[in-house]
């Protein structure tokens, strides 16, 4: 109840409130001159920011390598199949062995 007292009060003596545009373009021109001007952004010091690049201090936050933590993760399965990827590679390499043998005594 008080604002609304308040609000009346203001109106009374003749102090109204203004509605101030800022991103919004009034199509009625009795609110236009309301409009605020657009908030100017400076524009970067261009040469400053080159010289961080080459500046000793730079701080890498990134992991070194991305697939860290695959790696991490599959370490273990890996190591299991080692042992099976190497006798899988002998049977091959008897197999082979075996097959010149083979034909090598063909040819005599």
């Amino acid at each position: 109840r008080e604002a609304a007292g308040g609000e009346e009060k203001a109106e009374e003596e003749g102090n109204e409130r203004h509605v101030q545009f800022r991103n919004y373009i009034p199509r009625d021109e009795s609110i236009a001159k309301d409009r605020k001007p657009q908030a100017q952004v400076p524009e970067p010091d261009l040469p400053a920011m080159g010289t961080a690049k080459t500046s000793e201090k730079n701080v890498h936050l990134g992991a070194e390598k991305a697939n860290w933590d695959m790696k991490r993760d599959i370490d273990r399965k890996l190591q299991l199949l080692e042992p099976k990827t190497r006798e899988a590679l002998n049977d091959l390499i008897r197999q082979e062995e075996a097959r010149r043998l083979k034909e090598g005594g063909q040819a005599d």
